[in-house]
């Protein structure tokens, strides 16, 4: 995520996504690097918000698709 759309993807994209019952919102958060992952989604955003650092490692919630090496996403990745 740009550091100049931080507050409209985690304010309304976020809620709206969750009020589509989309499972998964993943934010990434370069200036941070982190990741934030959201699950539960309900009627007034997502329940729950994990952040994991640049040296996590991240299941893939897609079947048959390799965990994410965060390292490597953001390796050579500036703000």
């Amino acid at each position: 995520m740009a550091p100049s759309t931080q507050s409209i993807d985690r304010d309304v994209k976020g809620p709206l996504y969750a009020r589509a019952a989309i499972p998964t919102y993943w934010l990434i958060d370069i200036p941070a690097r982190t990741v934030e992952v959201y699950t539960e989604p309900g009627e007034h955003g997502y329940a729950r918000c994990t952040r994991h650092g640049a040296d996590a490692t991240l299941p893939c919630p897609l079947d048959g698709v390799r965990d994410i090496d965060l390292a490597a996403l953001l390796a050579g990745v500036n703000v």
